[in-house]
């Protein structure tokens, strides 16, 4: 029974001291953890440092260096912004064309408009009312102009 007990003993105190002693994977896990670490620290350094913070531990070289890298990506971004203030006046542009080319559609119509209510003597019979011109609201700007015969008594659709 002692023998037993023994070996029973002896177990435990192997196995107790299998598990202070830290598995292969856990060993690489914790140098994982410390390289990774220590990587964040420096990366965060570098980030202050671009920033303009916790420059009194750097030497002339160094400083040099760090400017150099602003510098290159400050280029980078001045050309990004440079293109998309491009980009956006080309589109400005496009729009604008776009209106103007409405606005003269919409002259063109107005022209026609008037002709016809002259030609109908409409202007004579209702008098001249500036707000006329306001009441004629089922004009679509996008329609292509449409050629009216003059010598039709009808030149305005409506509907």
């Amino acid at each position: 029974m002692n023998q037993v007990l023994e070996k029973h003993r002896l177990l435990q105190t192997r196995n107790v001291g299998e598990l202070r002693q830290p598995s292969h994977e856990m060993q690489i896990a914790s140098r994982n953890f410390g390289i990774l670490s220590n990587e964040l620290a420096e990366k965060s350094t570098a980030l202050r440092q671009m920033k303009g913070e916790d420059l009194k531990g750097l030497d002339l070289k160094e400083l040099d260096k760090l400017e150099a890298m602003i510098e290159s990506g400050l280029v980078k971004v001045v050309k990004t912004k440079e293109q998309k203030m491009l980009k956006e006046i080309s589109t400005l542009k496009e729009k604008e064309a776009q209106l103007r080319e409405e606005n003269i559609h919409l002259k063109q119509q107005f022209a026609m408009m008037h002709l016809c209510i002259e030609k109908m003597g409409i202007h004579e019979q209702c008098g001249h009312h500036p707000s006329w011109e306001l009441t004629i609201g089922n004009l679509k700007s996008r329609d292509q102009p449409q050629n009216y015969n003059n010598n039709s008594d009808t030149c305005l659709k409506l509907g």
